[in-house]
């Protein structure tokens, strides 16, 4: 019986389900699969017997990230206790795990890292000084002596880890969502909702979002089309300054994970409008719940699209998006077959099943 250890956090209620669930295929597939998780912490070690295979919980013993030498020390007895064939290593808790299994076994164990964020969004976002110059050498340094290959969600993921990094194993398979899929009958018939959910980063194009739609509105005084904003970051305070006053823009805050679902069902349409993304995760929500996208045409996601069957894509600029706008209303009546084929693609593409498939394939 081959052993995995899986670092993520040990929850089905947000995107680490994803690592839940894989956990629980390999075990049913005859897998010893140890998860260590980071959030919700266990007082006690989990175990489950699942078909063929088994699955142990266990918590990292810090509270906060798991970053300290007790850390270490305390992974160091967990692999040595069972000596994984493979280590799955997803944001912080991965560092430690793959670093110290490729050590301990003379670089037997087979390790793959999680290449969720993609860093050009970074040098956009932030302010790169020193600190974080020193961040990417550590994490260069990182990937180049301890993984055997690094997971990308997307090929623009790929790219970004080979431009910054230097970094040429990496692989492709998308990120998957839980399927929670409710059929829900739009409420409002007068109304076209399109919908952005997201970070308020410059990276996400949501300022000439708000602009491109106020210059719609100005050219189409009677247009049906309603903007919904949820969300937050460092642009918020600019952006509700923004919309201040205007009517055909809603801002719903910054929603809880529960309520992401029910907001997206309240749309026609989702918006992401990224100067460049890597797999959108309100992306496979949408498509999830049936909702097709208007996406830029510089994330991740695109490629996997289909336009004007599923979604309408266009370049991220403020003249692109007020056409999009115009293409919706024009074409509003397609909007009941883009549904159907966005919930295609989701089943085809994005399902949990696909997912553990696809990751069973790289373990075999």
């Amino acid at each position: 019986m081959k052993t995995i250890v899986i670092a993520h956090n040990y929850t089905l209620s947000n995107f680490s389900a994803m690592s839940y669930q894989l956990a629980h295929f390999l075990a049913e597939k005859g897998y010893k699969v140890i998860f260590i998780t980071h959030r919700p912490k266990f007082s006690e070690i989990q175990f489950l017997e699942i078909g063929k295979g088994s699955l142990t919980v266990y918590s990292w013993p810090s509270e906060k990230r798991p970053t300290t030498f007790k850390d270490f020390i305390w992974y160091a007895k967990i692999h040595l206790k069972y000596k994984p064939n493979f280590v799955i290593g997803h944001f912080v808790g991965g560092n430690i795990s793959i670093m110290t299994s490729r050590i301990l076994s003379l670089y037997k164990t087979k390790t793959f890292d999680y290449y969720h964020t993609i860093s050009g969004a970074h040098f956009e976002d932030l302010d790169i000084g020193l600190k974080y110059k020193f961040f990417f050498l550590r994490k260069r340094l990182f990937y180049q002596l301890f993984c055997s290959k690094v997971i990308c969600p997307s090929e623009i993921a790929k790219a970004d880890l080979k431009s910054f990094f230097n970094y040429r194993k990496g692989i492709v398979i998308v990120n998957p969502m839980t399927d929670r899929y409710k059929d829900v009958e739009k409420i409002n018939n007068n109304k076209i909702i399109i919908s952005y959910l997201g970070r308020f980063e410059p990276t996400k194009g949501i300022i000439d979002l708000i602009l491109a739609f106020k210059e719609f509105k100005k050219i189409n005084q009677h247009s049906k089309i309603v903007l919904n904003l949820a969300g937050g970051g460092s642009q918020q305070q600019s952006i509700e300054s923004l919309i201040q006053g205007d009517v055909n823009i809603v801002y719903h805050g910054n929603l809880p994970y529960d309520r992401i679902d029910e907001y997206l069902r309240n749309g026609h349409f989702t918006i992401i409008p990224s100067k460049f993304d890597n797999l959108p995760t309100v992306g496979l929500e949408s498509l999830m719940n049936a909702i097709p996208l208007l996406i830029s045409n510089t994330t991740g996601l695109s490629p996997y699209m289909k336009d004007e069957i599923n979604c309408y894509i266009f370049p991220p600029t403020k003249e692109a998006i007020v056409k999009i706008l115009e293409k919706v209303e024009i074409n509003f009546q397609r909007h009941s077959s883009m549904s159907n084929q966005a919930r295609l693609l989701f089943e085809q593409k994005f399902s949990m099943a696909h997912y553990c498939t696809s990751i069973l394939k790289i373990l075999s």
